[in-house]
């Protein structure tokens, strides 16, 4: 395996939340949740709950969603997603910062995570294929600038 193929499964199997508040701290463009609904099984109730498994950033202009496999178009779901049972649907979810820093770990994920993540976008060459946008707090620290 090459370095490239680790920082892939990096965030195939795992981080996608840091990747994507980079790209989202980086852009400005829209966080969104790979979800899936499914059934809830306790006391035989039929209700249903929904499990986030899968975080990523929305071109708002195209509707394509971008992850560590590059853009997708915005009708294509993942074939990499796991769910504790099988999903009734299937879905993108608009989401905020707040609910992606903290949808996988109670802990959350840190800036080192983040800037770890840019970092692993540009050594792949992913980051070209973003626009900047102007005024960026992300850019501001990467570079040493105080905010």
């Amino acid at each position: 395996m090459n370095d490239f193929s680790l920082i892939y499964q990096r965030y195939r199997l795992g981080m996608c939340d840091a990747l994507a508040l980079a790209v989202h701290d980086h852009t400005g463009w829209p966080l969104a949740l790979w979800s899936g609904e499914l059934e809830d099984d306790l006391d035989d109730e039929e209700e249903t709950w929904v499990q986030a498994v899968h975080a990523v950033v929305v071109d708002p202009e195209t509707g394509r969603w971008f992850d560590i496999d590059g853009f997708h178009p915005a009708e294509e779901v993942p074939s990499n997603l796991y769910f504790e049972s099988e999903p009734i649907s299937i879905f993108l979810e608009p989401s905020t910062v707040e609910d992606v820093t903290f949808a996988f770990s109670m802990s959350g994920v840190t800036e080192d995570e983040k800037i770890r993540a840019w970092k692993d976008l540009e050594l792949l060459g992913l980051s070209s294929e973003l626009p900047e946008k102007s005024h960026s707090l992300y850019t501001s620290r990467k570079k040493g600038v105080a905010p």
